[in-house]
């Protein structure tokens, strides 16, 4: 039985699946099964990824019709199929860092559903992040709200909490996110015990923000990305760059937080005064308070 499931659904990504597979099959842990899950896929992509079966047995291709939205059905269907007793997710146009499954297996110790921190590389090479933790109600509410939605590629549950959903992956709703509808799923259920990494372990290449690209552009983008993965010290840099900024991050809310309970401190001093001055008028007046 593999550690885990790396579930990577595509549809016509031909030339950026091999390297996105690639980053799945180089982590430190190597016990993991790679599952290309089809929604319709192109001849290029179904051949691209039956090259990547084909030169590593851990890797098993679907090859699914065309579905609704993303193909969400096509997931749950993989998922019965797999053994491993944590599922992990990773966009066919994304990386990992090697340590990604090893970092998200540690965070799954003991919890139901986990996130790597949610990281974004933009066209210009703008390193920026988002700092949620789904262990604070807060951020499990923004989550569920589909206000806040972390990368499928940072979304990691165990198989037990999985099956014990209503549903699964299904189709999701028309105006909601493909990913958030499936966020939400995981965790609104209060029983879940839910668990956030901060340590960068992902490198997320958004599509709407390279339209303009064409796919050999983003293939040259992401195999560099790929190389400078593969370099320790470039890797040291990104994790020190993106935990800098989480740490500038984390000092604005508290003092954004200081500040407005400074706020709130006065309005109620300010409440009391007035409550207090309406009150002496009362009683000079004659009338009850």
């Amino acid at each position: 039985m593999p550690a885990a499931t790396v579930i990577v659904p595509t549809h016509t990504h031909d030339l950026l699946l091999p390297p996105a597979v690639r980053s799945a099959l180089r982590q430190t842990v190597q016990d993991v099964e790679v599952m290309i899950v089809g929604d319709g896929m192109t001849d290029a992509t179904r051949a691209a990824a039956r090259q990547l079966a084909a030169d590593d047995p851990r890797v098993r291709v679907f090859d699914n019709p065309k579905a609704g939205r993303t193909g969400e059905p096509h997931r749950r269907e993989a998922i019965a199929e797999s053994t491993a007793p944590a599922i992990l997710y990773l966009c066919d146009d994304d990386l990992w860092l090697p340590e990604h499954v090893e970092h998200v297996l540690g965070l799954l110790d003991g919890h139901d559903v986990a996130n790597a921190l949610s990281v974004w590389i933009g066209p210009t090479g703008i390193v920026q992040h988002t700092t949620l933790d789904l262990a604070l109600p807060f951020h499990r509410a923004e989550v569920c709200a589909h206000r806040q939605t972390p990368s499928l590629t940072a979304m990691a549950h165990t198989r037990d909490w999985y099956e014990r959903l209503p549903h699964g992956w299904r189709l999701t709703p028309d105006g909601i996110g493909t990913d958030s509808w499936m966020w939400r799923q995981l965790l609104e259920d209060p029983a879940c015990r839910a668990r956030s990494g901060f340590i960068p372990t992902i490198v997320h290449l958004p599509s709407p923000q390279r339209r303009e690209m064409t796919p050999e552009q983003r293939l040259d983008e992401l195999a560099r990305y790929e190389q400078l993965v593969a370099d320790p010290a470039w890797r040291r840099g990104f994790v020190e760059q993106t935990l800098a900024g989480a740490l500038q991050e984390c000092a604005w809310f508290w003092a954004s937080r200081a500040e407005l309970q400074a706020s709130w401190d006065e309005q109620n001093a300010m409440l009391r005064h007035v409550w207090e001055d309406r009150a002496r008028v009362y009683a000079e007046l004659g009338k009850p308070g």
